[in-house]
């Protein structure tokens, strides 16, 4: 039994090993850690443990989408998704955050395969494990909130093309998030998600084909990145990422001008 709690105590600080190294920005390290996790799992209980089973799973997925391993990626993602289904169904209040989590990340990885349809459908389900778990504590549970209407506006603006669709999840995020934070010091904490919802809007303005509100919320996102990015470098891509978006509203304003400009000469 010694042997055992010792084992499982190992597994368990894997798993957290390989989560702080993910959030490091070290994907390497942290696969390395999933998967000494599940070498463990699969020697320790085959088949059991499901929970901590499921957790590595989950990190395992996530690591591997961002060293661009799409196609395992999303095997250990279904594994996990299919794990805290089945665990949600008996301990439900406990493990929907790591539900809606799991159905987040496997949605991100099935766009990265051309999966489109099958990637929203999975944002639509964690926006409503989010909605009720919202419903219960706002507070706790803002985040995953964020990220469920986020990531379902971006997959209905690019597979639906439903850009009004799309606004109304966008603004109900920045509405949410300027109600929970009403310090500035509050707020600068929630720059990350804050900057992400502002960014997610002007591209989603920019390809509806308003360049002034795009501009207005990139360079909103600009400022809060820029500021994240002095504090940690791993914000430097999306910092760009920006940029890039910013750039492009620019011209693509530029350009409406010139067109009026020829339409009156003519």
């Amino acid at each position: 039994m010694a042997a055992l709690a010792a084992s499982l105590a190992q597994i368990r600080k894997h798993i957290d090993e390989g989560n702080k190294s993910f959030d490091r920005g070290d994907f390497r390290d942290s696969k390395s850690h999933f998967s000494k996790a599940i070498a463990a799992l699969d020697k320790t209980a085959p088949g059991g443990l499901d929970v901590l089973r499921a957790d590595a799973y989950n990190g395992m997925g996530h690591t591997l989408r961002s060293l661009g391993e799409f196609d395992r990626s999303l095997d250990f993602q279904k594994r996990a998704l299919s794990l805290y289904r089945q665990i949600s169904r008996h301990y439900e209040s406990q493990f929907r955050p790591k539900l809606a989590k799991a159905l987040h990340f496997t949605a991100d990885v099935l766009y990265d395969v051309g999966k489109k349809n099958e990637s929203l459908a999975h944002y639509r389900e964690e926006l409503g494990i989010a909605r009720k778990l919202y419903a219960e504590n706002s507070k706790k549970h803002l985040k995953i909130m964020v990220y469920a209407l986020n990531g379902t506006a971006i997959r209905l603006a690019d597979t639906k093309g439903d850009f009004r669709g799309a606004l109304a999840y966008i603004n109900e995020s920045l509405r949410l998030q300027r109600v929970a934070f009403r310090t500035s010091k509050e707020e600068r904490k929630n720059y990350p998600n804050m900057s992400w919802s502002h960014n997610i809007k002007g591209i989603t303005l920019l390809k509806k084909g308003d360049a002034d509100g795009a501009i207005k919320e990139l360079e909103a996102a600009l400022e809060m990145r820029r500021i994240i990015a002095r504090q940690n470098p791993r914000y430097t891509a999306a910092l760009a990422g920006t940029l890039s978006w910013l750039s492009e509203a620019y011209c693509a304003k530029a350009e409406g001008r010139h067109s009026k400009l020829l339409r009156r000469v003519s």
